[in-house]
C-alpha cells in the first residue's frame, strides 16, 4: 500500500484529549475500511470545528503502511 498522506474527517466528543482522539481516529479509519487488516497507521490532527451537539469534528491527516510499521499491535479504545 502507498505511503502517501490522506485526509479524513472524524467527529468525537468535545473535551477528549488529543491522544484519545487519535486512538478513536484509528478505530474509525479501520471501521471505514481505510486501513487494511495487518497495516499500521500514523495520524495527526490538523484542525477542528466545534459542533452544537457537544462534539468536535477533526480534520485528520494519516498515512497507511503495510505490515504495521507505525503501530505493531492494534489496541482497543481506552476510554478510561
Amino acid at each position: 500500500m502507498s505511503d502517501r498522506e490522506r485526509s479524513a474527517y472524524v467527529t468525537a466528543p468535545t473535551g477528549w484529549p488529543h491522544d484519545l482522539v487519535l486512538e478513536y481516529v484509528e478505530h474509525v479509519l479501520r471501521d471505514r475500511g481505510e486501513v487494511p487488516e495487518g497495516s499500521g497507521v500514523a495520524a495527526r490532527l490538523t484542525d477542528s470545528a466545534a459542533n452544537a451537539d457537544h462534539s468536535t469534528t477533526w480534520r485528520v491527516r494519516y498515512t497507511v503502511a503495510s505490515g504495521g510499521a507505525f503501530r505493531p499491535v492494534f489496541r482497543p479504545l481506552s476510554l478510561s
